[in-house]
């Protein structure tokens, strides 16, 4: 969960290793979907992020 919304944050913590990420601000439905994704060892991006990168 992070605060950073700028694609070179994201980039960076993807190069990290990082297995997803969502924006602090995000619905309660996007919060369960990223931790059920990442719980089942997938990787969850919001969609926003996909667009960009």
């Amino acid at each position: 969960m992070t605060i950073f919304d700028k694609p070179e944050a994201i980039k960076q913590m993807l190069d990290a290793g990082t297995t997803g990420s969502i924006l602090k601000n995000s619905g309660i439905k996007m919060l369960s979907k990223a931790i059920v994704a990442i719980t089942n060892s997938e990787f969850f991006l919001i969609q926003m992020w996909l667009l960009i990168l």
